[in-house]
């Protein structure tokens, strides 16, 4: 009988460990953490994909707008877009740009 417990401890504590390791590798890392602010904002303008300066959609017009659909995109990414995501270095700007296919 205690066999038995020790062998389901066991596995609950393997599960439990593939679990937390899963969830530690499938979460996005930050790029960079240089800089408290961030140097653009990437979000979608009327479709498509815009790099906003830092002060983010709400001060006016986009930096550049790019062919790209944001319809397109995985939905995930959608959802980042539609609250505006926070690029924090050159480098970051061009490895997300490079991500959405430019």
């Amino acid at each position: 009988m205690s066999s038995r417990r020790t062998v389901a401890l066991l596995a609950a504590l393997c599960l439990v460990s593939l679990a937390l390791s899963l969830w530690a590798f499938t979460r996005p890392a930050p790029l960079s953490d240089d800089s408290s602010q961030p140097l653009y904002i990437l979000a979608d303008q009327e479709g498509r994909l815009a790099v906003y300066g830092p002060e983010g959609p709400e001060a006016g017009q986009p930096i550049r707008v790019y062919e790209i659909y944001t319809r397109l995109l995985p939905e995930t990414d959608q959802r980042r877009l539609a609250a505006g995501m926070e690029i924090f270095s050159e480098t970051e700007l061009q490895q997300r740009l490079e991500d959405y296919g430019l």
